[in-house]
């Protein structure tokens, strides 16, 4: 590029118009909500991936906006049927299940992943279970942990890092 006269310098000045540098230095203008989103988002990529399968778009939206700070992907579907294929076909770290939905249970969708995938963890979110429900549930060997709705956020980021680091612990170290 070639530089001009007025650019350079050492350019003389008239003294009525103002000096204005021909590159500015100073960063770009940053909002409010551009430092919020710098303050609580992880600078490197998403590096788990969860799929949240609840009847209700409102959870499934309120899970994501609390997860995503935090660096986890979500992923999201109403369905357990649609839950099944997405875990034949993608990478997933933990799955979310709620336990009431109206074509598939959580239990079934439970049982059907253990049958998929027997090495996928697996939560139970629930706003209402039965004492003798959670006991049955808390015994299938892929649910790591049931929570409840409405849920605790640092509990819920906690158990999912938790369950994700015992997984890959026991993909190193191998069977028992």
């Amino acid at each position: 590029a070639k530089q001009s006269v007025a650019d350079s310098p050492d350019a003389p000045h008239d003294g009525k118009s103002p000096v204005l540098p021909s590159r500015m230095a100073c960063p770009p203008a940053r909002t409010v909500s551009d430092a919020i989103r710098t303050k609580w988002r992880r600078p490197d990529k998403r590096d788990h991936k969860i799929l949240i399968v609840d009847d209700s778009v409102f959870v499934c939206n309120a899970l994501k906006r609390e997860l995503r700070p935090a660096g986890i992907e979500t992923v999201a579907t109403e369905s357990g049927w649609t839950a099944i294929n997405m875990v034949q076909q993608g990478r997933f770290d933990v799955v979310l299940i709620d336990l009431m939905m109206p074509a598939m249970s959580g239990e079934e969708l439970v049982r059907r992943l253990r049958q998929s995938a027997p090495t996928l963890p697996c939560f139970i979110l629930t706003g209402n279970a039965t004492r003798e429900r959670v006991l049955t549930l808390s015994k299938e060997p892929n649910v790591v942990g049931i929570l409840t709705k409405p849920w605790d956020r640092d509990r819920l980021i906690s158990a999912i890092r938790n369950a994700i680091a015992q997984g890959k612990t026991e993909l190193v170290k191998g069977p028992a």
